[in-house]
C-alpha cells in the first residue's frame, strides 16, 4: 500500500525568494503549523498541529540545469529539540554556537524536485481548529495499470474568519519529488487542473495549486478544486496498490 496523507498548514511567518529568470530556484524559510491525517476529511474542530520551522529549496521547472551538492546552514539562538532529516551522514549540529548544517554532497536537485528541511523548538504542538473543513476524493484509488490517470477533488468550506494578519489562503494537491529520496515506488505528473473563479491557479508538474486573498472570500463559501495526476508505478511495485496523492 502506498498512501500520502491529507495535510494542512498554517504559515505564521516566512520569507521566500526566487531568481527571476534563467535557472529559477525558489528558497523559503517559514514558521508554521502542520497537521497530517490518513483520513479523507478534516472537520473544523480543535486539531493538534505540529509546530515547526520549515525551509525548502525548489528547482523550478524552466529548462535550467540541476542544482548539485546543496549545503544548508542555519544559525539560530532557538533551543532546537530535533530536526529532519537528521542522518549524521548529512547533518551536523553545534548547539553551543547555534549552527546547524545539512551537507548534501552528491545529491542532485533536478527539476522540479524539492529539498525540504524541518526543525522543532521547545513548543512542538499547537491545538486549535483550522477555521475551515476539507474533504478529498480520488478516482481511481488503486493503480491497476503501469500508468494511471487519477482525478483528485478537494472541497473546502470556509467556517470562520482567517487569523488576524493572514494575507493568503493556499490550496495544493501534490505528489512532490524529494531530492534525497532515492527510490520512489510511484512517480507522477499533474497534467491538468480546473480553474476556480476568484482564485489564482498554477501547475508545475508535481503539484496543482490555488491561491486567494482573505478579502476575496466570506465565511460560508465552499470551493471545489480538481486536478489530474498521471501516476506511474515502479517496476518494483506489484499488484494494484492504493495510492492517494496528498493535498
Amino acid at each position: 500500500m502506498v498512501l500520502v496523507a491529507l495535510s494542512l498548514a498554517m504559515f505564521l511567518s516566512g520569507k521566500s525568494t526566487a531568481q527571476i529568470s534563467g535557472n529559477r530556484v525558489h528558497i523559503e524559510l517559514t514558521r508554521g503549523n502542520w497537521y497530517f491525517t490518513d483520513e479523507d476529511s478534516v472537520e473544523n474542530t480543535p486539531l493538534v498541529w505540529d509546530h515547526r520551522w520549515f525551509t525548502n529549496l525548489v528547482n523550478l521547472p524552466d529548462g535550467g540545469p540541476t542544482v548539485r551538492n546543496p549545503r544548508v546552514r542555519w544559525e539560530t539562538a532557538l533551543p532546537l529539540v530535533r530536526v529532519s532529516p537528521d542522518d549524521p551522514s548529512i547533518f551536523s549540529a553545534d548547539p553551543m554556537t547555534g549552527v546547524y548544517t545539512w551537507d548534501f554532497t552528491g545529491v542532485e536537485v533536478a527539476e522540479p524536485a524539492h529539498l525540504p528541511l524541518s526543525a522543532w523548538d521547545a513548543e512542538e504542538t499547537v491545538t486549535e481548529p483550522p477555521r475551515f473543513s476539507a474533504s478529498r476524493s480520488v478516482e481511481p484509488r488503486r493503480l491497476t495499470q503501469q500508468v494511471t490517470d487519477q482525478t483528485i477533488t478537494v472541497t473546502v468550506m470556509i467556517e470562520e474568519p482567517p487569523p488576524a494578519g493572514a494575507n493568503n489562503l493556499h490550496v495544493a494537491i501534490a505528489s512532490p519529488v524529494i531530492a534525497y529520496d532515492t527510490h520512489r515506488l510511484v512517480t507522477g505528473q499533474f497534467v491538468s487542473q480546473t480553474l476556480v473563479p476568484g482564485w489564482h491557479s498554477s501547475i508545475d508538474g508535481v503539484s496543482a495549486s490555488w491561491n486567494i486573498h482573505p478579502r476575496d472570500f466570506t465565511v460560508g463559501d465552499t470551493y471545489t478544486f480538481q486536478a489530474i495526476l498521471r501516476a506511474v508505478k515502479s517496476e518494483d511495485l506489484l499488484g494494484s496498490p492504493l495510492f492517494v496523492p496528498g493535498s
